[in-house]
């Protein structure tokens, strides 16, 4: 049976599923009720590490992680193990500081989202909307140089879309005849056999 979303909802995300670590059993109620309603995704809530690295390791299908920081070291660990687990971590605060901001992302979360307001949770699930589409977005990056182009592929797969890579125009042709679903390219204009110019060209074409 297929949920019934509100009018906000453009996209039925039901089958992504989320687990929250959160030490407020209130809170974590409003938050999964607020996504459920939101995005359809169903979300696990725990304040025990324990069950939330079970959780995990029993379903490895989470589309993300919400943490909460207030949980001291055991937050820690638990963005460390779902991190290990190739699970993108979102971080929820009561406050913002620039030092724990550039600690967490530093850790290659996905945001550090604060926790005071409405309009702070409209901003988590309007991110875990955005997240829920970009995981469904595949994006082509074209670079000769491998350093740039991994440098790229990682700042886009920790927002979740699914990359492909070329090293010059005549391989993205070949990626783009394999994967007709790609909706972005993103392409140096210097690279050996064809430039970007030229495949930007045939791509239009």
């Amino acid at each position: 049976m297929k949920v019934i979303l509100d009018d906000a909802m453009e996209q039925d995300f039901s089958d992504k599923k989320i687990i929250l670590f959160e030490e407020s059993q209130a809170f974590g109620k409003a938050i999964a009720a607020k996504i459920y309603k939101n995005l359809g995704c169903s979300v696990e809530t725990t304040a025990d590490i324990e069950y939330f690295k079970k959780a995990i390791d029993k379903n490895d299908a989470f589309f993300i992680s919400i943490i909460d920081y207030e949980l001291c070291g055991r937050s820690n660990d638990a963005m460390e193990y779902a991190l290990s687990k190739r699970i993108p971590v979102i971080v929820m605060a009561s406050n913002f500081d620039d030092d724990i901001r550039d600690q967490l992302l530093s850790k290659e979360i996905v945001d550090y989202v604060l926790k005071r307001s409405i309009e702070d949770t409209n901003y988590l699930v309007n991110l875990i909307r955005q997240l829920a589409r970009n995981s469904e977005t595949e994006v082509l990056i074209v670079e000769d140089s491998s350093v740039y182009r991994k440098s790229i592929t990682s700042i886009l797969q920790n927002q979740l879309f699914k990359i492909y890579e070329a090293k010059d125009g005549e391989e993205a042709l070949e990626l783009m005849a394999k994967h007709p679903d790609i909706k972005l390219v993103l392409t140096d204009y210097f690279m050996p056999r064809m430039d970007g110019f030229e495949l930007v060209t045939r791509l239009r074409k």
